[in-house]
């Protein structure tokens, strides 16, 4: 659906962290700083989400990868979570790394999707592709940006990408940009000041 257009000018994707409960995994660090015996189940939970997912979106032919690299990844994640249940304490650099795993995870997913439905996919870093001298994508491919994003100066704590969004668009002069965000509608205005935004 997102590629029915056509991709003769190329598109960009900035994926933002993973939010969906079933999916991301920063609750986990939760549980294990709670010591919340639920934890070794809420893992086999989320293992399982992803499984379904992998299965759901990528064509057969093209899972090996993005199986192998959810599994690898599950393992690096267990022992920061036995780390944090050891400790009875989390970091914000434990956080952003299981972050940066999930959106990896997420990533892979999307392009070995698109590859698995004919479609030229590459995927690269947010910030090294807005410090490039000219940040632009090849025609006939999609271009999947993700990493620590970029945030505004008024927002500096938020996870979204739209703000991201922007600077590539406006890096590659893009002629349109498209929000696609299940949780929220973009508005004209701070809805705490102005409801009807």
């Amino acid at each position: 659906k997102i590629c029915k257009g056509g991709i003769k000018s190329g598109l960009i994707f900035v994926i933002a962290p993973v939010c969906n409960t079933d999916l991301e995994l920063t609750q986990l660090l939760e549980a294990a700083r709670g010591r919340d015996e639920r934890l070794w189940a809420m893992m086999e939970g989320k293992t399982h989400s992803w499984s379904t997912l992998i299965e759901a979106l990528v064509p057969s032919k093209n899972r090996n990868n993005v199986e192998k690299e959810v599994k690898e990844g599950f393992a690096q994640v267990e022992a920061i979570v036995r780390a944090a249940w050891l400790v009875n304490d989390i970091t914000q650099g434990s956080q952003k790394f299981i972050d940066s795993i999930v959106s990896g995870w997420a990533t892979s997913l999307l392009k070995e999707s698109f590859k698995g439905h004919g479609y030229w996919c590459e995927s690269g870093d947010i910030n090294t592709f807005l410090d490039s001298k000219k940040g632009e994508v090849a025609p006939n491919t999609i271009l999947l940006l993700t990493g620590e994003l970029p945030q505004s100066d008024n927002s500096p704590l938020d996870r979204d990408s739209e703000y991201a969004a922007s600077l590539v668009a406006s890096k590659v002069e893009a002629s349109s940009i498209t929000f696609w965000n299940e949780d929220r509608l973009v508005t004209t205005a701070d809805v705490a000041d102005v409801p009807s935004a």
